[in-house]
């Protein structure tokens, strides 16, 4: 399951990398809904980086916290990040061959695995989805950013997707829910069929599945 959050024009971020926050506390609540509901949740380096986020759940029930999942083609993930230093044998980090082989074991050294999915330079996606699958991870909620969601979408392994609106627009030049090359036709983009549409508060959340494949329509 893909889960964003943005303005109604799409972005995630302000041009400065200001985040916090675009969505209201109730859709932020329900987003820690949707992580107990998930084995694992994924994000890209660049979150982790910018954002250190502990990619916990914050809900009073009883449960486990979701297997985090970190994608990251040169391991550049900083070693005091919250994802390593607290519980760290409860992190995945997938990278490349071509990721250096000494941080994988300062990263292993804190019980994080590391799992090497393709030559490089990104991570082979499709590999990925498989060796975490193996693992006995069978739902994953994807929490972005751009570029991680756009090639997850690119790539069809996408099932369900979440986008959550702030009725708010801030234009610039700061990240949007998806980043890549794109289609260059109409009839190629990347269709929601079975969709609904949530109220939470000021926001909505617009719930669908994604239909690959759209132009042999």
């Amino acid at each position: 399951t893909l889960k964003t959050a943005s303005t109604l024009d799409g972005k995630i971020a302000a041009s400065s990398g200001d985040s916090k926050w675009i969505t209201s506390e109730r859709s932020r609540e329900f987003v820690h809904t949707l992580r107990h509901r998930h084995q694992g949740i994924m994000v890209g380096v660049n979150t982790v980086i910018a954002d250190d986020p502990s990619l916990t759940t914050r809900l009073s029930v009883p449960g486990l916290h979701p297997i985090r999942i970190v994608v990251d083609s040169r391991l550049r993930i900083p070693e005091q990040a919250k994802v390593v230093q607290e519980d760290g044998d409860r992190t995945i980090v997938v990278t490349t061959a071509s990721a250096p082989a000494d941080k994988e074991a300062r990263l292993a050294r804190k019980g994080v695995a590391v799992i090497r999915c393709g030559p490089g330079p990104r991570v082979d996606l499709r590999q990925a989805m498989k060796r975490i699958g193996e693992r006995e991870i069978g739902s994953i909620l994807l929490e972005g950013g751009g570029r991680l969601n756009g090639a997850m979408l690119e790539a069809g392994l996408i099932d369900k997707i979440m986008l959550f609106y702030a009725p708010k627009i801030i234009a610039g030049t700061g990240p949007s829910s998806f980043e890549f090359a794109g289609f260059p036709a109409m009839r190629q983009a990347v269709g929601l069929e079975r969709v609904k549409l949530e109220p939470l508060g000021r926001d909505f959340c617009v719930i669908g599945y994604p239909q690959y494949g759209m132009e042999e329509e």
